[in-house]
């Protein structure tokens, strides 16, 4: 009996073609790690917006998570969750909704942006926009 050769490669691709999608995966293919659309977290302050890449979001997040979790009597610490969970919902969401920052948020992203971070462009003008709110906050308690 005559057997066909099978190349194990073909196999595994015919196997992913039949493969029905995950729930919630995207319809289109990624080719090499390219991305459709490029995500960005807007914030807004004082009237004016300051969108900051997925990256940096990202940082902020995780670096505001930190402070929630181990230094609840820090500065900026009152406000760091609730901010944490408007960034990773627009990540998620991939939304262009504007976090509004005030208050509790408006401490917990400047000091946030406090820590060293690369500096891009972005960063400092958010953190120049939350500097001077906060420099007019202080002055009016």
């Amino acid at each position: 009996m005559l057997r066909a050769q099978v190349d194990p490669k073909e196999v595994g691709s015919r196997r992913a073609a039949r493969r029905p999608p995950r729930p919630g995966a995207s319809q289109h293919p990624h080719q090499g790690g390219a991305r459709l659309s490029r995500v960005e977290v807007v914030f807004e302050v004082a009237g004016q917006r300051y969108p900051l890449d997925e990256r940096a979001a990202t940082l902020m997040a995780e670096h505001l998570r930190v402070k929630a979790a181990h230094q609840p009597g820090a500065e900026g610490a009152a406000g760091a969750r609730p901010v944490a969970d408007a960034i990773e919902l627009r990540l998620i969401e991939d939304t262009a909704d504007p976090i509004a920052l005030g208050g509790d948020g408006t401490e917990a992203v400047f000091y946030a942006l406090k820590v060293p971070n690369g500096g891009s462009d972005q960063l400092r003008a958010l953190y120049h926009a939350l500097k001077r709110l906060h420099d007019e906050l202080g002055r009016k308690s």
